[in-house]
């Protein structure tokens, strides 16, 4: 540990001259450096107090190089303020309770559900405390009791997505393996959650691990390279045939945040994926390569079997200017209201001789989401000839917001 601190040390003092380094404006508020080193008397005090003893490497690191300062993210926060970050909610005993996540679990978006505060399970955090702050609700945490003692997980307070125990052994291989990979060049911002190692060794994972989740994170890792291998870009065209659609999803998301062109076949092959999540992201990595019959293609998601394709399909076809009533006309009748209320909003944007006609259709849906999002069409493209059909509609109107959307359409029509 000695040699791991004295490494740490050279490493953080040589990174600001490292050629090629991306500097973002988060990393220079703290100019990567840390701040003076916390007091052994502070932090016993603190460990006595929560009844706790913090991991070794976090606690040398705490005394030896720095109470807080540069890190990942926003940059470690000092351990007062590692405790507070977690016990937003100021429960007694908490950093104590056994934390209840482990390594090598996969955890849902509906983890948090688990938990109450008045109900058996204990709270989901409890346990750990912050080290990083990546923005919004999302945290690297120290596990600092239970079974994963000692580790690190990702942790986003929303409850989505899930927790990942992250592979890292410990707080100073974590740290170390920042400074590698921002000195390296990576893409910082992804290097919490990545898994640890350069391209050959997620494509080991990709190619042999067993285990679905791993496969698609060592996908979703090859996001922290700018340049892709040609050995990389193969694996990624492999996963075509993976069995887990997570996996060939996150393939798609590689494909097009990096614009593998060399994709295009594959790309295409899985735009007719039967799942609906890979068919999306093949659309996506599509879009990105800029290929010629995009409109053809979102046209073909107007009639997914997928509520979220069609939808995305009718706001690619909106915004690229190419969206006719002719499109939206089946949808402005579909089945699911929520469906037929995006696809009438989407009329103020759309072509043609049938836009008028479905307009005055959606004014009597027995709905008032589809009833208001037609008054709204109407009034943002100032369809006068319309005026009857609104009169007529304000009369039998029984809705308080519906109503008060015509009158204002109403007398905005009769100024111009």
């Amino acid at each position: 540990m000695d040699d791991q601190l004295a490494r740490i040390t050279r490493k953080l003092a040589t990174l600001p001259g490292v050629p090629g380094r991306t500097v973002l404006s988060r990393q220079e508020k703290h100019q990567f450096r840390l701040r003076p080193p916390a007091s052994l008397d502070d932090v016993e005090n603190f460990e006595g107090h929560h009844e706790i003893r913090l991991p070794k490497g976090y606690r040398r690191f705490l005394t030896e190089l720095g109470d807080g300062g540069a890190g990942p993210g926003f940059g470690l926060p000092s351990l007062s303020d590692a405790y507070a970050i977690v016990n937003y909610d100021n429960i007694a005993g908490q950093l104590a309770a056994p934390s209840p996540l482990r390594s090598g679990v996969r955890y849902r978006d509906d983890w948090w559900d688990n938990y109450t505060d008045s109900g058996p399970d204990p709270v989901p955090h409890q346990g750990t405390i912050a080290v990083a702050h990546h923005g919004c609700d999302s945290y690297t945490v120290l596990i600092v009791t239970g079974t994963a003692r000692g580790r690190l997980a990702m942790l986003d307070f929303t409850g989505v997505p899930g927790p990942y125990v992250l592979e890292d052994d410990d707080f100073l291989s974590w740290y170390e393996r920042w400074l590698d990979e921002l000195a390296a060049g990576y893409r910082i911002g992804l290097a919490e959650g990545k898994i640890p190692g350069d391209q050959q060794r997620l494509v080991d994972i990709l190619v042999t691990d067993a285990n679905a989740a791993r496969r698609a994170r060592a996908a979703r890792s090859m996001l922290a390279f700018d340049d892709l291998r040609p050995a990389t870009v193969a694996a990624l065209a492999n996963v075509a045939v993976d069995p887990a659609p997570e996996v060939r999803a996150e393939a798609m998301r590689v494909a097009a945040a990096r614009v593998l062109t060399a994709l295009v076949p594959v790309t295409r092959d899985l735009f007719n994926d039967p799942n609906a999540t890979v068919r999306l992201a093949a659309f996506d990595a599509l879009s990105a390569f800029g290929q010629v019959d995009l409109p053809a293609l979102a046209r073909r998601l107007l009639d997914d079997s997928s509520a979220e394709a069609r939808t995305r399909a009718i706001r690619w076809l909106s915004d690229a200017d190419e969206l006719s009533g002719q499109d939206l006309a089946p949808l402005c009748m579909d089945p699911d209201v929520r469906m037929r209320r995006t696809a009438v909003h989407h009329l103020f944007a759309a072509r043609g001789a049938r836009v008028p006609g479905l307009l005055a259709n959606a004014l009597t849906d027995a709905q008032p989401l589809v009833r208001l999002a037609a008054v709204q069409a109407i009034g943002r493209r100032a369809e006068a000839g319309l005026r009857g059909q609104l009169i007529d509609a304000l009369a039998t109107e029984t809705d308080a917001m519906v109503r008060t959307n015509l009158q204002r359409v109403l007398a905005d029509l009769a100024t111009r």
